[in-house]
């Protein structure tokens, strides 16, 4: 799930909303990057995937 910095900078509204004190903010392209990795360890058969525009636009 993304949550926005603004979120994981705000311990009590996280805590409200049930998420550990220990998640903290990742950008889209690194979520897309840790979930991809995590298909790839896991032997999942893929062909290709797809991702939003402005994940080729990170470096």
């Amino acid at each position: 799930m993304y949550l926005p910095e603004s979120w994981t900078t705000d311990c009590h509204r996280c805590r409200n909303a049930g998420i550990p004190d220990d998640v903290e903010f990742a950008p889209k392209p690194r979520q897309m990057i840790t979930m991809l990795e995590r298909v790839l360890a896991a032997g999942v058969p893929f062909a290709w995937f797809t991702a939003a525009e402005a994940y080729g636009q990170a470096g």
